[in-house]
């Protein structure tokens, strides 16, 4: 981003000292002052170069300075100005840079004053403009002079144009980058048409990579992809949504990266960038499955795992209204407990903290609800605002979603088979904090998953097979339509990929954050799924959990 003011490092302001033998300030004319006396001369040499000027460039103000005196000045220091007047305004101008002049001989001298880097300030935070520039003589008043009045000069050859500029927040070559890490958001801002942003990272060969723009107040992109000798080896204009860039990319040898945004044309404005490790050649295999876990309704069971990847949480529907939470130990596979609760409805996450939370609905008082549990225990419920009433036969009208922070964020999609819903969103203690009705997700969502180091909520619907994609706040942000046939469960893992549990098909699916699908699971330990309904990964995306019917099969990296 760059920021309205101008770095003056390598910037150079000269003064000329000129010589001046007319009659001398404060002479009775019958000889020289016994004091110095430094003046503006003002020159048609007087420049500033160049003009206009904007972030980084070297400035140069040429002005004209002498002593009209017999007595030799010094040390003393010239101080120099940004105004908007040709009148000098200490109080409301801008102050840009200080030189100390060691000394200054009787009548002038043809002595060039350099301020140097080290004596360099940054430009202060100015609107692009046109500006006087102004100096000041002996600005400290360590001269006692014959006359103080004539110590403000004015480069008399026009006006300084500054264009806008500033700080850049990412640097302009490969030398500046910045590093980033894979799947995090990183903000910039194209601050003039010629502005690139500079990002480093490292990539492993055989791996697959995927470079996005998001478009903020920047409305047209370009992307480009470098290695570390600076060779360009992929270019885009408009391959993500809209007018945004987007590269796919696999390596083929392990290195230093370079990616580098612009704004197309004049485009300037805010984005943002994203760049994924999709996923390598050692895919998720068979490790074990588990058999025995007593599904009653074997189509409708869900899973969760908690942060420390110690236990799994299995959701397992009755044969009538309630059903119970299984915990099994994911060392061993096996139960470690269990609990009943009554209700309809469906859906299960766990937070931070271990708190299991699930959604029932009664078909008596018509009422959905989440239920908050710890150590097998229910410790709180909440009602839910319905749009529409969630049971059906299918019993998939609440899907729930945490956050894996300490500070807890439930999200709850409530909603009937054919209906928008509601999502609400909760804090651990159930006060409702947020709520938005997702206009463009037009049936009910079997899962929820949540990306929270990138806010993205993922919605699995049921009857349309699609994944749709809403920022935590209730934004939209785009949807997938891959070839589902009645998909169940969802789950996003640490690395930004998604799973899904696809039931018609008997299969699940592994995307990327992009939407590109990275693997695809027919079979566990030589034999056929039977019924997969939900998917879980480890927190730390080595391992995925795939509940299958009666049994829970390990697939691992």
């Amino acid at each position: 981003m760059k920021k309205l003011f101008l770095i003056i490092a390598g910037l150079f302001i000269t003064f000329f000292m000129s010589c001046d033998f007319s009659a001398v300030d404060g002479d009775d004319g019958g000889g020289g002052s016994s004091k110095p006396d430094l003046v503006d001369s003002g020159s048609s040499l007087e420049q500033l170069i160049p003009n206009p000027v904007s972030w980084g460039e070297d400035f140069q103000a040429l002005c004209m300075v002498g002593n009209d005196s017999e007595v030799d000045a010094g040390p003393f220091y010239i101080d120099v100005y940004a105004s908007v007047n040709q009148t000098f305004d200490e109080t409301n101008d801008y102050f840009i840079a200080r030189q100390q002049v060691p000394s200054m001989p009787a009548w002038g001298s043809d002595v060039i004053i350099v301020i140097e880097p080290d004596d360099m300030i940054e430009f202060p935070s100015i609107p692009s403009a046109y500006y006087y520039i102004h100096y000041v003589i002996d600005s400290t008043n360590a001269i006692g002079e014959s006359d103080e009045s004539n110590n403000v000069g004015m480069c008399t050859n026009g006006t300084l144009y500054v264009q806008e500029g500033g700080d850049d927040d990412h640097g302009d070559t490969t030398q500046t980058a910045t590093a980033v890490s894979f799947n995090t958001n990183i903000q910039g801002d194209i601050g003039t048409s010629d502005d690139l942003d500079f990002f480093r990272f490292n990539a492993t060969s055989d791996r697959s990579y995927t470079l996005e723009i998001t478009l903020g107040t920047l409305t047209d992109s370009v992307l480009w992809l470098y290695n570390s000798s600076g060779v360009e080896l992929d270019y885009d204009d408009d391959g993500g949504v809209g007018r945004a860039s987007k590269i796919s990319w696999n390596c083929n040898q392990t290195g230093t990266y370079y990616a580098a945004v612009g704004g197309y044309g004049i485009n300037t404005g805010s984005y943002s960038l994203r760049i994924t490790e999709d996923g390598d050649s050692g895919e998720y295999t068979f490790s074990t499955s588990w058999s025995g876990t007593g599904v009653l309704d074997t189509q409708y069971s869900s899973i969760a795992i908690n942060r420390n990847n110690t236990k799994l949480f299995v959701r397992v529907p009755g044969s009538s209204d309630g059903g119970e939470v299984r915990t099994f130990d994911t060392s061993s596979g096996n139960q470690l407990s269990s609990f009943s609760f009554t209700g309809w409805g469906g859906g299960i996450t766990v937070d931070y903290y271990e708190n299991v939370y699930i959604g029932t609905y009664s078909t008596s008082t018509e009422v959905a609800t989440v239920k908050k549990y710890n150590n097998n225990s229910l410790t709180n419920s909440w009602d839910l605002p319905l749009n529409y009433n969630p049971t059906n036969n299918y019993n998939q009208g609440i899907a729930l979603a945490a956050n894996n922070s300490s500070s807890t964020i439930i999200y709850v999609k409530c909603s009937d088979d054919w209906h928008d819903g509601i999502v609400t969103k909760y804090n651990s203690s159930g006060t409702l904090l947020d709520s938005w009705v997702p206009s463009d997700l037009y049936t009910s969502s079997v899962d929820i998953s949540f990306d929270y180091t990138n806010d993205i909520l993922y919605f699995l619907t049921f009857n349309q097979s699609r994944i749709y994609m809403y920022s935590g706040g209730g934004s939209y942000l785009d949807y997938w339509d891959p070839s589902f046939s009645y998909p169940r469960g969802i789950a996003v893992s640490t690395d930004g990929d998604i799973a899904v549990a696809d039931l018609g098909n008997d299969r699940i699916q592994i995307f990327s954050s992009s939407g590109d699908l990275i693997q695809e699971i027919l079979t566990a330990g030589g034999g056929v799924f039977s019924t997969p309904s939900d998917v879980a990964f480890s927190t730390d995306a080595t391992t995925l959990y795939i509940l299958d019917g009666s049994k829970i099969h390990v697939f691992s990296k």
